[in-house]
């Protein structure tokens, strides 16, 4: 620690709990660090503390082993915790500048940075290898606390970097059984038993799938037959609502003709009623008046005028009856 370091270092002490306090001195440990803000009850870290911090990081800090620690360490403050979150965020954009596009879930975020990261994190410079594996391990934190990755999605992304082509999972999974000491038995049963319920939930997801797919088709099949009744009455509709109208059409045809007849037949009376008063019994009755006109009158020829043209009348009433 340089001669400056030291001073600051010392006039920190003095103060409250910082972040640049946290970082000077190498040899605080979070549990204490996190005593110190409690007693200090301090809820935020001051901006121009933070801002100190965040342009000195890469040297007081560069593999983030510190912060890491924070962020592991058990039961951190809340102003310690959004300062872990808010490095992993900013590392992590530093990698990759599209790794947090809009919309993205936790799981593709964690993916892509795995991806983006695999040849660091197999580097063989140490400092490089160690500075990418505490970023993975930063960015677990903030994406399992605040975005609920997936454990499973996340081994599944991690388990690329190491995978060997000429080797099965099969025995993978023999040699970690064989080299893992007692006290990691837990850990793996954890890891089975996570894989477990990720199988049991797409089992039934599946079996749930499959159920809904033949309810479908049932319903699928009801509504073909229902449809091809309806097809069917809708037919018989069309030919009954065919024939009606053919029958309606035949019906007024019909109908026209019958009044076509009667106006004839009226027109054939009115006719025969002009003729027969203005010939017959026009003739007959001006007989008859001129036998009255002659001095004697000729009473019977004019009655025999008359009883004819009456008679001409019934006769014509008969004939328009029948």
């Amino acid at each position: 620690m340089t001669e400056t370091d030291s001073t600051k270092y010392e006039e920190l002490l003095a103060q409250p709990p910082t972040l640049s306090g946290y970082y000077l001195d190498r040899k605080m440990k979070p549990a204490r660090f996190f005593k110190a803000l409690r007693a200090a009850k301090t809820k935020a870290f001051q901006s121009d503390d933070v801002g100190s911090v965040q342009a000195t990081l890469a040297d007081r800090d560069p593999d983030l082993s510190r912060t890491l620690a924070l962020g592991l360490a058990s039961r951190p403050p809340e102003a310690v915790e959004r300062w872990v979150i808010d490095v992993a965020r900013l590392a992590a954009g530093n990698v990759d500048p599209n790794l947090l596009g809009e919309g993205a879930s936790a799981e593709a975020i964690f993916e892509r940075l795995v991806h983006t990261l695999t040849e660091t994190l197999q580097s063989k410079v140490k400092p490089v290898r160690l500075r990418a594996q505490n970023l993975v391990k930063l960015n677990l934190v903030w994406l399992i606390r605040r975005r609920s990755l997936d454990p499973l999605r996340a081994l599944n992304a991690l388990s690329e970097i190491s995978r060997k082509r000429r080797q099965t999972i099969h025995d993978d999974g023999q040699k970690v059984l064989l080299r893992a000491h007692p006290s990691q038995w837990k850990t793996l049963t954890v890891v089975t038993n996570l894989s477990s319920e990720e199988v049991k939930e797409a089992n039934e997801t599946r079996d749930r799938a499959i159920q809904t797919r033949e309810q479908l088709q049932v319903r699928v099949a009801n509504l073909e037959k229902d449809t091809e009744a309806k097809q069917q009455e809708n037919d018989s509709l069309s030919r009954e609502l065919e024939r009606l109208q053919l029958e309606l059409a035949s019906e007024r045809s019909a109908l026209e003709a019958q009044h076509r007849l009667r106006d004839l037949d009226a027109s054939e009376a009115a006719a025969r009623t002009r003729s027969l008063l203005t010939g017959r019994l026009n003739l007959l009755l001006s007989d008859a008046r001129d036998a009255l006109d002659f001095e004697p009158p000729h009473i019977e020829a004019a009655r025999q005028r008359i009883d004819a043209a009456r008679e001409t009348i019934v006769q014509e009433v008969s004939d328009s009856n029948e």
